[in-house]
């Protein structure tokens, strides 16, 4: 059973930093897929934009895992809800390595299309091959984000939080800035 975490953004955006050997995470949102309480996978979202309106434009996402049993339906499904539905962007970009061959495979079997290669633009350096997906045509992420900031959450008499699906927070820790934290069990 694997657990989202969001609880510890900047612990996660760090550990997703050194898997990607370096990867600049300032000023941006992460979500962390767990096992065994260890971290397996983890998303970041950086550099949201807006359109000339101030509406929310794109975002790009940067996954990291050290494990292939993070990538469920469910998991993906919450994944691109948060950018999709929660945020409201129209797009999704995802860049890697030129020569990354498995990585340029797994973003087109999630729906991802080659858009460009940057010559010599890779953070760690060499050519970026440069990979968008629409909201109208992502496969995922249209059931509506389930994350901690989902309405109808109670706390139960163990402390944890139950949504009014049943699904159940494992632990909760309220912030002085009033924001959620938890993992997600499923």
């Amino acid at each position: 059973m694997t657990w989202l975490l969001y609880s510890e953004k900047d612990l996660v955006a760090q550990w997703v930093s050194v898997q990607l050997k370096g990867l600049n995470v300032d000023k941006s949102y992460a979500i962390g897929v767990m096992i065994d309480n260890q971290i397996i996978a983890g998303i970041v979202y950086h550099n949201y934009t807006q359109d000339y309106k101030n509406r929310p434009l794109s975002i790009d996402m940067s996954i990291a895992s050290i494990d292939k049993r993070w990538c469920s339906r469910y998991n993906l499904e919450e994944l691109f809800a948060y950018p999709f539905t929660y945020l409201g962007v129209k797009r999704v970009t995802a860049t890697c390595a030129r020569k990354d061959k498995s990585t340029r495979r797994f973003l087109s079997r999630l729906g991802f299309r080659l858009e460009g290669i940057g010559r010599n633009a890779h953070y760690t350096g060499g050519d970026c091959a440069s990979y968008g997906l629409l909201k109208k045509d992502s496969k995922y992420g249209k059931k509506g984000w389930i994350g901690p900031s989902s309405t109808g959450s109670l706390r139960n008499s163990t402390g944890a939080i139950t949504s009014e699906s049943g699904n159940r927070f494992v632990e909760y820790v309220p912030q002085s800035d009033q924001s959620i934290h938890a993992v997600w069990q499923h």
